[in-house]
């Protein structure tokens, strides 16, 4: 059951996004307290409510924490595919039946094995979506300069494929160049506030 700020965090993910189909590529700009119920809230719209199959870009928890937050809401994570940034990076040892829908990549810093990851898993999907979870974790282990280009090529790589690409960037950091960059490609920037953010 969702309470009063994640209901309006998802009624306005609902009235925003999806709304033209020349929105390839969106960022969605939240207070860090908000990241995890923005990605959350996302989830359940694309997924839920439209029925959408996609890949989750995890820098901020492993794959099996997300997947356990997401079916936690009530979504049925079995048509998410997911790249792991973090499990390897941690040291976790691999279970020996780990989900064969996750691609895992040896630390966030890897941006060359996260961009593979990515490619295999789209060849998988037929349309759908990516949500990358947060850029600004992505930005402690990289440059911010070739951050910008992975992320432009990557938007662009979504938009060859059919792919609805989401990038969720912190408020806290709006300042910052790589978040104008990132802005700057994107078919659509949204800012959300949930009246607990305030």
């Amino acid at each position: 059951m969702m309470n009063q700020q994640d209901e309006i965090l998802y009624s306005k993910i609902e009235m925003t996004l999806l709304r033209s189909p020349l929105e390839a590529i969106v960022s969605i700009t939240v207070k860090s307290t908000e990241v995890l119920n923005s990605d959350l809230a996302l989830l359940k719209f694309l997924v839920g409510e439209k029925n959408m199959s996609g890949i989750v870009v995890c820098v901020d928890r492993d794959y099996k924490q997300m997947k356990d937050l997401i079916e936690s809401i009530g979504i049925d994570s079995e048509s998410l595919l997911y790249i792991d940034a973090v499990t390897l990076y941690t040291g976790k040892e691999l279970e020996e039946n780990h989900h064969e829908n996750v691609f895992f990549v040896d630390s966030p810093s890897n941006l060359t094995f996260i961009d593979i990851g990515i490619t295999e898993l789209v060849e998988r999907l037929n349309g759908g979506f990516l949500i990358f979870d947060c850029l600004s974790s992505l930005k402690l282990y990289n440059n911010p300069k070739t951050l910008g280009v992975f992320m432009y090529d990557l938007a662009s790589k979504l938009r060859l494929e059919g792919v609805y690409g989401v990038i969720t960037l912190i408020e806290e950091d709006s300042g910052m160049e790589l978040h104008s960059t990132i802005k700057a490609f994107c078919d659509k920037n949204v800012v959300i506030k949930t009246g607990r953010d305030i």
